[in-house]
């Protein structure tokens, strides 16, 4: 019986390794290479022998080029795509992002996404590829109708002077001045410019490097339950111009509203998805309470009081001087602190543990508005003297804060603080 062939050895992926034939990108001539998978690489040589073309612009190139193919069609008509490196074939290899070999100013804000760029795509498949929820029921938006709206506004404004806009310009940079002309040879005489009415031809002159917001103003009018049809025109003609928004300022302040995005509980209006939205290092969709950073940096309790079983007066909290003779922060000495204990019913004698609840509250937080009786001395080169001042105390911890908003004595505040994660985005730092 004739002997059978002997199986090939197993190559590629099944051998945990990255196989290279025919490399000639650039100046790579047909280059055969084979790299263990899971191990740190080094590719190394003379200036011009190819080192970034077979690690960039082949290897790592085709890598990313798979990894876009792992995105749907639909996906991928908005990230591009890339042209497949001068190859035979690359076995082995799975989807890929780099990080360049340059310096990189990392600051806060900084993660393996941004550094990588791979959150561009995210942030554009997010905004294009994805579903709108509310963030209030946790449901698909829904759309509503034009007459809709218009029951609405008949509800909240019947009688009242009511004026209504399209939203053109969003919070977008530009001078924005053919706009302005557009809109005069159309017929419409006022806008909104970053929220002040005006009229076309007194438009103002915008620079170019800010952004403005921009509604036309479509009427002004006071609603009639008997006779809507004139409402019924403006609002058609603002979801038209406003790309299904229109802006309605009345008496009692304005309001968007949609018929594209709506809380199918609520009602509310949601804004449209855009790539902004999904960036913690944009104002549009960075959390306000932590700035997009997704951690908050306060002082507390716990970094603050050094020894409970000391009296404050012997040196119960981090922030009295080594001398005993006052506080740190907030600027005031014992003498004053022992004034606002006397009104707010404390003594600096009694040890931290020993305190009530609402006593410590009022040390580290403050009294509120209250004001106090303090005194103060100045001894200057040409006169000396001393006076006298009603001030508030706004506790240790509340001083703490106003320093580090403040930006003074950073070095020195920054023993007190502790970092935690932000309570509104809950650490995502998106809004």
């Amino acid at each position: 019986m004739p002997a059978r062939p002997s199986a090939s050895p197993p190559r590629g992926e099944d051998a945990g390794e990255i196989v290279i034939r025919g490399a000639r990108q650039n100046n790579l001539r047909s280059v055969d290479v084979t790299l263990p998978r899971g191990a740190l690489v080094a590719v190394t040589g003379v200036s011009g022998s190819g080192k970034s073309s077979l690690a960039f612009d082949t290897l790592f190139r085709e890598g990313q080029r798979r990894f876009l193919e792992t995105l749907s069609a639909y996906a991928r008509q908005f990230l591009g795509g890339l042209q497949k490196p001068e190859i035979d074939s690359i076995e082995g290899l799975s989807p890929a992002i780099a990080v360049d070999q340059k310096s990189i100013a990392r600051g806060n804000r900084s993660t393996v996404g941004t550094l990588t760029e791979i959150v561009d795509h995210l942030r554009v498949l997010y905004a294009r590829a994805g579903v709108a929820h509310s963030p209030w029921c946790d449901l698909p938006v829904e759309s509503r109708t034009a007459e809709a709206v218009v029951q609405e506004l008949l509800e909240e404004h019947a009688g009242r002077k009511l004026v209504l806009g399209a939203p053109l310009v969003r919070d977008r940079k530009g001078s924005f001045r053919a706009l302005f002309q557009d809109l005069q040879r159309r017929g419409f005489v006022r806008a909104r410019v970053d929220g002040e009415i005006v009229r076309l031809e007194d438009a103002p002159e915008l620079e170019r490097y800010k952004r403005h917001s921009i509604e036309v103003i479509v009427d002004r009018l006071r609603p009639d339950p008997e006779s809507p049809g004139r409402l019924r025109d403006a609002v058609d003609q603002a979801l038209e111009l406003g790309d299904g928004e229109v802006v309605a300022i009345g008496e009692g302040g304005e309001r968007t509203w949609s018929t594209q995005r709506v809380c199918p509980e609520t009602g509310r209006e949601l804004p449209e998805l855009e790539p902004r939205l999904f960036s913690f290092n944009s104002p549009h969709g960075a959390c306000g309470a932590c700035d997009g950073l997704g951690v908050l940096k306060a002082p507390s309790e716990a970094a603050v009081v050094r020894d409970p079983a000391l009296t404050l007066r012997e040196g119960a909290l981090a922030v009295t001087k080594a001398n005993g003779s006052g506080l740190l922060f907030p600027n005031v000495d014992f003498e004053f602190l022992e004034r606002v204990g006397e009104s707010a019913g404390f003594d600096l004698d009694t040890p931290w543990s020993q305190m009530t609840a609402k006593a410590r509250r009022l040390v580290l937080e403050g009294t509120g508005a209250k004001r106090y009786r303090d005194a103060f001395k100045w001894n200057g080169q040409r006169s000396r003297g001393q006076g006298s001042w009603n001030r508030v105390f706004h506790g240790v911890l509340g001083s703490l804060r106003r320093a580090w908003e403040k930006g003074t004595r950073r070095k020195m505040v920054d023993r007190f603080l502790s970092e935690q994660t932000c309570p509104e985005c809950e650490g995502s730092r998106i809004n």
